[in-house]
């Protein structure tokens, strides 16, 4: 009976995960303009290997970079823009995000931003979402992200030029 129960249930499972896939917006309309401080979520990122806490600083570091470049100052906390941003690297086998801040919602942002092409050369792909959030009213004006080929055996260099690239082409829209 519970065996049934089990086969019953998986039908109205999938179509339920399938159907909170749809309901992920990636919302573009926010811009920069009237903003000049930014600071990131202050959340400590626990549990990340060598090489995610690299690719972490890394994106962190271009994000900081983008906005720079833009005119709005990076501050430790208290900007009037909130930054954070999920890390998702995607292969032939499994799917991987560094991020708490998006809660149960990681798996809907998941499967709105990894690529969904394969071929037989695919080695992987790496995505970056990223939020900004205005700090009075706490809601994020802006979402989107950006994905990259992984590079196989990158340089720190070709590495933080696929980050950046990344993190550019995620906030153009922001800054237009």
């Amino acid at each position: 009976m519970f065996k049934a129960l089990q086969i019953l249930a998986l039908p109205i499972i999938l179509a339920t995960a399938f159907v909170g896939c749809e309901t992920v917006k990636m919302d573009t309309s926010g811009s920069a303009k009237g903003y000049t401080t930014v600071s990131f979520v202050t959340e400590a990122r626990p549990g990340f290997t060598p090489e995610e806490t690299q690719a972490d600083l890394m994106v962190r570091q271009a994000i900081a970079d983008d906005f720079a470049s833009h005119g709005i100052e990076g501050m430790q906390s208290g900007g009037e823009l909130i930054v954070n941003y999920l890390i998702i690297v995607q292969d032939k086998a499994t799917t991987t995000s560094l991020a708490d801040y998006y809660g149960d919602s990681t798996a809907d942002i998941i499967s709105a931003a990894h690529s969904k092409r394969g071929s037989a050369g695919y080695l992987g792909r790496g995505a970056v979402v990223i939020d900004i959030i205005d700090a009075k009213t706490n809601k994020v004006i802006y979402r989107n992200y950006a994905h990259k080929t992984l590079l196989p055996h990158p340089t720190e260099e070709a590495r933080r030029r696929n980050i950046n690239s990344a993190v550019q082409q995620a906030l153009a829209k922001f800054f237009r």
